[in-house]
């Protein structure tokens, strides 16, 4: 991609959780400034822009939106179970909804962290509340999916929304479910640091290709 002036986007504020999500201990510290191209900028706007237009909960099952207005590069994906009662739901779908239900959560949240070269490079996606396990979940809730490398899986012509709706056909095709389905304990959200380590682990792993997956928990 040929060089672009940048353009600084506003410091992070303290991430504000909905209800059903995880519980928090205290504020979140603000990350440093998030330095875009204004391509990817204008990339990610657009994409928001055609998401905003659509019931996306009613269409996908799915949610996909900025956490912070003032952070254009920090998402979240929210997975919906509203039609876990079908007949065209899975075992896995049934599962997953009953346990989010016991505990008393509506939804699964992922989070997306896009870079600065984005669509180049894909967002960077982690579980983050509940925690799930799994096939291809690491024990920090990062993923090893083919489809999030940037040399071996990933097109820069793909969109967030895709990107995610992959994913998770790939995990709830593979049996994922909640680490805990007790309602009276809450564990931690899983943190993009832990996350990230775990993404370090995968490319390690598949630093000659891509061969099968690691990601077994």
């Amino acid at each position: 991609m040929s060089a672009v002036t940048r353009t600084e986007v506003a410091d992070v504020k303290p991430v504000v959780e909905d209800a059903a999500a995880a519980p928090t201990t205290g504020k979140r510290k603000a990350d440093a400034p998030v330095s875009v191209d204004t391509f990817a900028q204008r990339r990610m706007m657009k994409e928001l822009a055609g998401l905003r237009k659509v019931d996306q909960r009613a269409t996908e099952q799915l949610v996909l939106e900025v956490i912070d207005e003032n952070d254009i590069t920090r998402w979240r994906a929210k997975w919906y179970y509203d039609n876990a009662d079908s007949p065209d739901a899975s075992n896995t779908q049934k599962r997953i909804a009953e346990q989010l239900r016991s505990r008393g959560l509506e939804f699964v949240e992922f989070r997306l962290i896009f870079p600065e070269n984005y669509p180049e490079a894909p967002p960077f996606v982690y579980n983050h509340y509940p925690r799930l396990i799994g096939p291809y979940v690491f024990g920090a809730g990062g993923l090893c999916l083919q489809t999030l490398n940037q040399k071996h899986g990933w097109s820069c012509a793909s969109r967030a929304q895709s990107l995610v709706v992959a994913v998770r056909a790939m995990l709830e095709n593979a049996g994922c479910r909640l680490q805990n389905d007790d309602p009276k304990r809450h564990e931690a959200p899983f943190c993009e640091s832990g996350a990230r380590a775990d993404n370090e682990a995968v490319a390690r792993i598949h630093s000659s290709g891509w061969h099968g997956s690691a990601g077994r928990s």
